[in-house]
């Protein structure tokens, strides 16, 4: 391992990447590895719970939100002193319940009063949701009871009781099939006063919607993509690890098969293109995929620049760390070794090159009339333009006002052909598999000597020449056919 020496504040700025860049490729794989399963890990090992909260009395009446059915919030008044149970705080309001379980919602702050700094309430997800497809969504929901799938999944965030019946609404991103894709909706699920299933529909989803490949990706991603209600490390509680969660899942199945590389087993079977093939697509299918399961959370949308980024960036590292690195016969992953250098074959090798030998006097010469336009300043050798061309380019002190004539004319030339031979000597540097022995060579060409001949035979050819000739005299656009 080369550990970069730091000479100048430049090689400090940049040390560490040249540091993880030198680390080869057995380190790079475990490391991505590690770094893609690490928010993988945080966001999976979470149990599903409910709080107990703690009772309160409001200082003052309020309004406890429950529900937000086909955009129309539906909401419950609650008096002074009454008492509720807070369940945890979510963006700077209170996950609160009546006593008696019947609602359930969101109660502002300030019906709590200054005893609310006192309390100590976790902090809910204000993301947590569960991703599944709308045929798994049946099979989960019907048949199991209100308390079941608070168990086993999600709690309901907002609850309100109806006569004999019990309204639910889910932090589910139900996955609906349409044409070759598909759009997330948000469940409304209907118990009895029992709390056993009844009925559900699917409504909109308060963020932003993303399209999505196949139901069968959908349920694939929920495990990583879904976010629980109290995590123990929140993808959205800094920007870091937000940054580890939005980029990095995409590329653990590459660094899982990287290292599989590293173990040679299983994959010492597999012939090197076929290996090549696969990362190539572990590089570029995963990533896409993730990226599209992340989106469902109103990411912005900028951050589809970056991430196509970091895929070509990956893509280019694994070209050069990789490439070449594993032996065709034992599928080791060691650089061959050094061990000779030797003289090959030498022989000759001619070029031919075209060399001038007179040029006639300018034929047809011609002026045009005078133009007038516009030219940017950004470039003395950009042609004519005008603003629609840079539209990124408003500011009108970047261009100038220019009047051109349009210059051409006819010219003779003559040309005779010039050979160069070259003595060529091959120098060939054997390398060898410290593992089964495998060598390989590679050949480096060097000129032991060079002579070059005019051939005595000329010949012509007729070139058409057109410029723009500036009032100041300056040339632009200067052009060259042959005729």
């Amino acid at each position: 391992m080369h550990i970069p020496k730091v000479k100048s504040l430049k090689d400090l700025l940049l040390w560490l990447p040249r540091f993880v860049y030198n680390l080869g490729f057995k380190a790079h794989a475990f490391l991505v590895t590690a770094l893609a399963v690490l928010p993988i890990v945080l966001t999976t090992v979470e149990k599903v719970h409910t709080p107990e909260g703690e009772v309160v009395k409001l200082v003052e009446s309020g309004y406890l939100t429950t529900g937000n059915f086909e955009g129309n919030e539906d909401s419950l008044r609650i008096a002074k002193n009454t008492e509720v149970r807070l369940l945890a705080r979510q963006a700077g309001a209170f996950w609160a319940e009546t006593m008696d379980g019947s609602h359930r919602g969101f109660l502002k702050a300030k019906s709590i009063g200054e005893q609310a700094d006192s309390l100590n309430l976790p902090r809910r997800e204000k993301f947590s949701c569960y991703m599944v497809s709308e045929k798994k969504f049946q099979s989960l929901i019907e048949g199991k009871t209100l308390q079941d799938i608070q168990k086993e999944y999600l709690n309901a965030e907002y609850i309100k009781t109806k006569k004999n019946k019990i309204i639910a609404e889910f932090g589910f991103k139900v996955f609906v099939g349409k044409d070759a894709t598909g759009e997330f909706k948000r469940p409304i699920v209907t118990y009895d006063k029992n709390g056993d299933f009844v009925s559900y529909e699917l409504t909109f989803w308060h963020l932003a919607r993303s399209k999505m490949i196949a139901p069968e990706v959908v349920d694939l991603m929920a495990p990583v993509a879904s976010i629980c209600e109290f995590p123990i490390k929140s993808p959205f509680e800094s920007v870091w690890m937000e940054k580890m969660w939005i980029y990095l899942p995409g590329f653990a199945l590459l660094g899982l098969f990287a290292i599989l590389l590293v173990l040679r087993i299983p994959l010492i079977w597999a012939p090197n293109p076929l290996v090549a093939f696969v990362m190539g697509w572990l590089a570029l299918l995963p990533p896409f995929v993730w990226l599209t399961s992340v989106k469902t959370y109103g990411l912005a949308g900028w951050i589809i620049v970056p991430y196509l980024i970091v895929v070509l960036l990956n893509l280019l590292l694994l070209w050069v760390s990789y490439s070449g690195l594993r032996c065709p016969k034992c599928k080791h992953l060691n650089v061959h070794e050094f061990i000779a250098k030797r003289n090959g074959r030498t022989y000759w090798k001619s070029k031919t090159s075209t060399e001038e030998v007179d040029r006639g006097p300018r034929q047809k010469e011609s002026w045009g009339s005078w133009q007038h336009s516009k030219r940017w300043l950004g470039d003395e050798s950009s042609s004519f333009s005008t603003f629609n061309r840079y539209n990124d380019l408003k500011d009108p002190s970047k261009w100038e006002d220019i009047s051109f004539r349009e210059h051409t004319w006819y010219q003779v030339v003559t040309l005779r052909d010039k050979v160069t031979h070259r003595h060529i000597q091959e120098v060939i540097s054997s390398y060898k598999c410290p593992h089964c022995g495998h060598g390989k060579d590679e050949i480096e060409e060097t000129t032991i000597e060079s002579k070059s001949e005019l051939s005595k035979n000329t010949y012509t050819k007729t070139y058409y020449y057109s410029e723009k000739v500036a009032s100041d005299k300056r040339v632009f656009d200067h052009e060259c056919k042959v005729r």
